[in-house]
């Protein structure tokens, strides 16, 4: 069992996070996969497990792609499959610096959590499996980093949504002042032609004789 074996656990939290930073690194515009294979910088070269010589890509992704749990061969070579792991880890993480497979795999639940259908209806069980692969991959990396994901993820949810009513409360106060200043405009302008209307009248009305009740 993986939760009973300390290095198989180790084993398949190393690979999930090389998984996840691959896929970063792979979806990035000024970022490619083909730095991994770089000379310079004083870095070592990355060595196969039972192979001589610099890997090519492919052969660096297709033995990634091979590593199953839980790991095969004697312990030399799962030692060796480890050491890979790691070093390619290394390798990734420097080249999303400032960023890091944490800060990737908390991010990557976060908004794995805000897509999750019917969410209002699954507080119970929030963990539901299945619905992002990538949040998933993410939780298999880093597991402690799920209920703080999620509660960021509600955060910003009841954030926007508090936004969004306020924008709403905003826009109907906004509506209710200017009608009513519409309305003190009109009632003005009433009482002004209404002055005007009873200047006209007194002054068209003839002066009343003098001795007779006007």
């Amino acid at each position: 069992m993986v939760t009973g074996n300390p290095r198989i656990f180790f084993f398949k939290e190393l690979l999930d996070e090389v998984y996840l930073l691959l896929d970063h690194v792979s979806r990035q515009n000024n970022q490619s996969l083909t730095t991994l294979t770089a000379k310079g910088d004083n870095r070592p070269a990355l060595v196969l497990p039972g192979q001589e010589g610099e890997p090519t890509l492919q052969a660096i992704l297709a033995h990634v792609a091979k590593l199953r749990l839980p790991p095969a061969g004697d312990e030399n070579r799962q030692a060796e499959d480890a050491a890979f792991l790691l070093m390619l880890r290394d390798r990734l993480s420097s080249m999303v610096a400032p960023a890091n497979g944490l800060s990737i795999a908390f991010t990557t639940m976060t908004v794995g959590f805000m897509r999750l259908p019917h969410r209002w209806r699954r507080r119970r069980s929030p963990l539901v499996p299945g619905y992002s692969l990538r949040r998933d991959m993410a939780m298999s990396a880093y597991p402690t980093l799920a209920r703080p994901a999620q509660a960021t993820s509600s955060f910003i949810t009841l954030l926007i949504l508090g936004l969004l009513l306020l924008g709403g409360l905003i826009v109907g106060l906004s509506g209710a002042a200017t009608y009513g200043r519409s309305l003190l405009q009109q009632l003005a302008e009433a009482n002004r032609a209404q002055a005007t209307a009873q200047q006209m009248i007194e002054t068209a009305q003839p002066a009343a004789a003098p001795g007779l009740p006007s």
